[in-house]
């Protein structure tokens, strides 16, 4: 499978094989960490969240210029799952160059890995910056309520570029926009999922708001909400009828949960593209 450039693959003991970033490399104790993926018995790990679908882990001690990376990686067990091995680690590593060749500010991604056993891929992943010191906006909002409408307006600017470019990140919620410790501008998250379209796509805007908006946990009409959808409404170079496109998103909003497919595909129901043809 090719891979991005200016990544080159190596191939390693044990069926690793992995492509790295120029001047990047995986030492042999980082090496059996992959390998044991679903359960790394290295002290130096850490682990971030763990799944029967995925295992995210904090590698400390990585090498003396690189205090630790996260591997976020795909045990596939199943072998349903490894027959259908592109859409996991692969594809949020392809998902990860496309958004950067696009300006949207990601995590740096060193390389990815898979790990084969009589021609089937048992497991693969990412190996991607470590985010250390920085928090998310769900944490941030939840720790400063006085300051809750400033903390979820950060995200505006970042859901504008999102929409200018054509990137459609299916899962834009606060828990995936990353803040700085200096408060500079965010980095965004999970990139296994999402879609690039044409740019300035009024239901991308819709269904992203409408997602961040149901996981920030703010009510429809309300002060904060209202706030929030008026600034990236004014953002984005909406011209006309603020209103209309705050309708269309409390329709969406009050769906409750929208499927990864509709957000995927960028479908809205009827009312939602009426009232966005009017608003937009």
């Amino acid at each position: 499978m090719k891979h991005p450039e200016p990544f080159t693959e190596q191939r390693r003991a044990g069926g690793l094989r992995l492509w790295l970033s120029p001047g990047f490399d995986v030492p042999p104790r980082v090496e059996k960490i992959l390998r044991e993926l679903a359960a790394p018995s290295d002290p130096g790990v850490v682990i971030l969240k763990s799944s029967s679908r995925r295992s995210v882990l904090r590698v400390k001690n990585f090498s003396p210029e690189i205090p630790s990376i996260v591997v976020k990686g795909f045990p596939l067990k199943k072998i349903e799952s490894r027959l259908k091995w592109k859409k996991y680690g692969l594809a949020e590593f392809q998902n990860y160059q496309q958004a950067a060749s696009r300006g949207i500010p990601v995590p740096k991604c060193f390389g990815c890995f898979e790990v084969r056993a009589f021609f089937l891929v048992n497991a693969n992943g990412t190996l991607i910056e470590d985010l250390r010191g920085f928090r998310n906006l769900d944490e941030l909002a939840r720790e400063n309520p006085g300051r809750r409408s400033t903390v979820l307006l950060a995200a505006v600017p970042l859901l504008k570029l999102l929409f200018e470019t054509g990137v459609n990140h299916i899962d834009p919620s606060p828990h995936n926009m990353m803040q700085p410790p200096d408060g500079g501008g965010l980095r965004l998250l999970d990139w296994q999922y999402c879609s690039f379209v044409a740019p300035r796509q009024p239901a991308q805007l819709a269904l992203h708001a409408a997602h961040f908006l149901n996981f920030a946990r703010c009510e429809i009409n309300s002060d904060d909400w209202s706030r929030w959808l008026g600034e990236l409404h004014a953002a984005c170079g909406c011209n006309s009828s603020r209103e209309r496109f705050q309708q269309a998103v409390a329709v969406l909003q009050s769906r409750g949960k929208i499927t990864g497919d509709e957000r995927l595909q960028l479908r809205l129901d009827s009312i939602s593209h009426e009232l966005l043809n009017q608003a937009l």
